[in-house]
This record gives structure tokens, C-alpha cells and sequence, in this order.
């Protein structure tokens, strides 16, 4: 606690964020992604993480429009940062233009 507030701890802000996803919403992001990793461009037709592109820890939201399809190393290593915090580490794979398009 601090002056009064209590801090939420990582799980508590996963369940108070606002907004809601189901299956509908993930297949749609797969196809507007054409199915490869929204950060390097690796296929994630047979696994795939659900990103939260403004991460939760940071006021993000579970609402559709905050979602990206991510490969593994790309979402374990982007963690709880923001967007233009990140750069993918994987070399051989270009980094998409639609980062720089959703950040204008």
C-alpha cells in the first residue's frame, strides 16, 4: 500500500482489465495476419500466443483491437513492453511494416 492505494499485482490487473475476446476474434486476427507472427513474420498457423499489443501491466485491454498474434520467442521476449520498446531478436525475418502503421 502506498499513500493509501494498494498496488495490483500482475494477476489482478490480467482480471480487472476491461474488454472481452472468444474464438471468433482470434480466428479473424489469424487472417488479417495471414497467419504469421505479427512482430517476424514466422508462420503461426499450428501455434500461436495472443499478444496484448499495450500490455496489460501498462493500461491495456483485452479488447480485440489491443490483440496481436505472436510466435513464442517473440512474445516471451516482448514480455510486458510497449510496442516501440520492442524489437524482435530473430534476425533472418524481416520486421513488418505494421508495427510503424499502428503506431501512427
Amino acid at each position: 500500500m502506498r499513500d493509501g492505494w494498494v498496488e495490483l499485482d500482475e494477476s489482478d490487473k490480467r482480471r480487472t482489465a476491461q474488454g472481452t475476446y472468444g474464438k471468433h476474434d482470434i480466428a479473424a486476427l489469424m487472417t488479417k495476419q495471414n497467419g504469421i507472427c505479427f512482430y517476424c513474420d514466422r508462420s503461426i498457423r499450428r501455434r500461436y500466443h495472443v499478444d496484448h499489443f499495450i500490455p496489460l501491466s501498462r493500461g491495456g485491454t483485452h479488447w480485440p483491437k489491443n490483440l496481436r498474434l505472436a510466435c513464442q520467442p517473440c512474445n516471451a521476449a516482448k514480455r510486458d513492453l510497449m510496442p516501440w520498446e520492442f524489437t524482435p531478436q530473430v534476425k533472418r525475418y524481416r520486421i513488418p511494416n505494421a508495427i510503424n502503421k499502428e503506431l501512427r
